[in-house]
This record gives structure tokens, C-alpha cells and sequence, in this order.
């Protein structure tokens, strides 16, 4: 029965590709970001960071999108303000050279697309898969209650039900992919349940077998730079641990001063070294408790320097400027490709490292009542 669907749905692929190389697509139901621009985000074969390319208007809740295709690609489509700062919403979706019609609810998870047969195949037959959607649910409530908590720390068994969920959930999802793999007629569809599986064992003839039915196209190179570069990221892994000496660097705030790490150990007892981003959510979530400590803590020799892992000045200043930072706030604007970022091996955001007057690591991922309980064993 299975084989049968994708069948139908690999016809569905042949049918849709009515003009050849151009793609169209057209939505709805987005009345609250009228004004604010949709862009699509196209990642890039050779760079790490991707580009945008095409982008409309939104206008009484629609726009369109359309331009040149070579292959079907996976995308993201993301919503701008006027002043170009990026407002937190994205779509994950396949484009492919024919018409797509995306009608949004109150939720973006339930948009429901018409005349893209990737999309349907590769996102929402995963989306729809009943048992996934279950364990879906129960991680998120139980990471929602965790939230609900505040300040207070999960306790060990908390972080362990967490993660078994966590890992329930992670089992199912490549299930899914893997069946899409395992059994569609047509090597695409195969190729983005491949990405979409996140595990690559013999990626190299895997690849290979999908090279000599569709050729080098654009997703499959992709996916082989990313598999390449993730295992040279991870053969290069750098492990920073407490008790080793923080790597000193240079980088300029938003009045374009240059600051040196070092030189604000010299002036300070204890440095919160922050990386955050203004497109982080738990990053912001967690400025309101660091200001407190920031007041309470700083004039007993206590700093932060935040580094931020934007790459739009705008994005920086306003949310900057949103949460009132009052500590030294830097940045080059290179994201992950940043040497700063790099050096400190950092996967994600947030992530923070506490340093002493002598440039040691004392303690690091501080959050909440546990950046509290270290500084006032550490000041008061």
C-alpha cells in the first residue's frame, strides 16, 4: 500500500513539472506580518551561511514568490520587518518548477499546501504520521513544563525523562524518513528523506548510487559538502573545560570600539563570557535574570562581555537596544563562521563561560539561579 502512495505521488511529480526551470509560489493567511517582506532562504552549495533570493511584499495576508529553478530545493521561507530585522518566523518547505499554493492557519505547522509533491512526500507525510505527532506533543509539554519552572533547575531525573523523550521522538522521526528512503520509486524524494535522516552511515555509496540516477544536482552536492564538513568539524572538535585558560580575542562593539578580552580581565575579578544572538529566543529569555546579577554583582568586580552570533547590524542594535544591555557587547557579525565563535568550539546559543582575574575557567553554561548561587559563593 505504501509503495502504492509514493507512486502516486512520484506521478503527482511528473504532472507538476508544467513549466520547466521556473517556480511559483503563492500563499495566504499571514494578516499579522502585512507590511514585512517573505524571503526565500536558499542554501548554498559552496557557502556555509546560504543567501536569500527571491522576496515579496505581504499585502492583505498573500504574496507570491516566483523565479528560476534548476532542481527541486529545500528552503526556508522567512519574514522581515521594513527595516530588514528577521521576526523570528520561518517555513520549511520544497520548491520545485511548477505553481505551490500555501494557505497558513493560526499556526504554522497546520499551513496546508497544494501542487508541490516533494513537500507533501518529504514534510508533511512526516508531519502526519500520528504516532510521531504523539511523541511530538508529549516532548514538547514536558520541555513546556520544565520552562514553566523559571529560575529553578531541572533536577537530574528531570533532564533524564526529558531526554528519553528527546530520544523517542528523534527514533520515530528517522523511522519516517527512513520508510520514505527505503521505498519511494523516485531517487529525489529519496535523496531529501536521506538529508532529513540525519544519519549517514556509508554516505559515500549511498550518495553515489543517487549521483548516477539524477546526477550531481544542486541538493545532493550540498548534502555531501555538509557530511564533509561536519566530520572535519568533529575530528576537529575543540573541547573547552574548566580549568583551562580562556582564548583571549578582539572584537568591536556597537560604536565600532575595539575590545580585548584581556584587557577586561585586568580590570575585573570575575568575566561572564556570553554568546547569544538576537534571533535566540532562550538567549533573550535569559538577559532580564542576567541584568539583576549584572546590577547586583558589578560593582564587586563582576562583567560580562557578550558576543553575538548576527550577521545583520540592524538585528544586533534594535535587540540591543529592545533589552536595554547595559555590560560590553561585541561582535564581528560572522555568525558560526566567525574565528571568535570557532576558537570556542561553540555549537549553539546560549552558551557562557566564567573566567577569573587570571584568565581561567571557573565554571561555564551558567543559567538562572545557578549564575546566581556561583557569584555570591564567588563576590558576596
Amino acid at each position: 500500500m505504501k509503495q502504492l502512495i509514493f507512486l502516486v505521488i512520484a506521478l503527482v511529480a511528473i504532472s507538476c513539472q508544467n513549466n520547466k526551470g521556473v517556480f511559483t509560489i503563492t500563499g495566504s493567511g499571514l494578516d499579522q506580518f502585512n507590511g514585512d517582506s517573505i524571503k526565500i532562504y536558499l542554501p548554498d552549495t559552496t557557502e556555509a551561511r546560504g543567501h536569500f533570493t527571491e522576496k515579496a511584499l505581504i499585502s492583505n495576508g498573500e504574496f507570491k514568490l516566483s523565479g528560476n529553478l534548476a532542481n527541486p530545493r529545500l528552503v526556508y521561507l522567512s519574514i522581515y520587518d521594513s527595516e530588514g530585522i528577521y521576526k523570528g518566523w520561518k517555513f520549511e518547505t520544497i520548491i520545485e518548477d511548477c505553481s505551490i499554493n500555501i494557505t497558513f492557519g493560526d499556526k504554522k505547522e497546520d499551513a496546508i499546501l497544494q501542487g508541490g509533491s516533494y513537500h507533501a512526500t518529504i514534510i508533511d507525510a512526516v508531519k502526519n504520521n500520528s504516532e510521531l505527532d504523539a511523541a511530538k506533543k508529549e516532548l514538547m509539554n514536558y520541555m513546556h513544563l520544565l520552562q514553566s519552572k523559571g529560575d529553578e533547575q531541572p533536577t537530574d531525573e528531570e533532564m533524564q525523562k526529558y531526554k528519553e523523550l528527546a530520544n523517542v521522538y528523534s527514533r520515530l522521526e528517522k523511522a519516517a524518513y527512513e520508510d520514505v528512503f527505503s521505498n519511494h520509486t523516485d531517487p529525489i524524494a529519496r535523496l531529501f528523506a536521506y538529508k532529513k535522516m540525519r544519519s549517514y552511515d556509508n554516505w559515500e555509496g549511498e550518495l553515489g548510487k543517487l549521483e548516477k540516477e539524477i546526477g550531481a544536482i544542486d541538493e545532493l552536492v550540498l548534502l555531501r559538502h555538509g557530511i564533509i564538513a561536519a566530520e572535519n568539524a568533529k575530528a576537529n572538535k575543540i573541547e573547552i573545560k574548566i580549568g583551562d585558560q580562556v582564548k583571549d580575542f578582539v572584537a568591536a562593539d556597537l560604536n565600532e570600539n575595539e575590545i580585548h578580552l584581556k584587557d577586561v580581565l585586568a580590570q575585573n575579578k570575575l568575566v561572564l563570557v556570553e554568546f547569544w544572538a538576537s534571533w535566540c529566543a532562550p538567549c533573550r529569555a535569559e538577559i532580564p535574570h542576567m541584568k539583576e546579577a549584572y546590577e547586583h554583582y558589578h560593582n564587586k568586580g563582576f562583567e560580562i562581555v557578550s558576543f553575538t552570533l548576527d550577521h545583520n547590524m540592524k538585528s544586533w542594535e534594535k535587540a540591543s537596544s529592545e533589552e536595554h544591555i547595559p555590560w560590553i557587547n561585541v561582535s564581528d557579525l560572522k555568525v558560526y563562521k566567525s574565528p571568535v565563535v570557532q576558537m570556542y568550539g561553540v555549537k549553539g546559543v546560549p552558551a557562557n563561560y566564567l573566567v577569573d582575574a587570571n584568565g581561567q575557567i571557573i565554571a561555564m553554561h551558567l543559567r538562572g539561579e545557578a549564575l546566581d548561587n556561583k557569584l555570591k559563593e564567588l563576590l558576596d
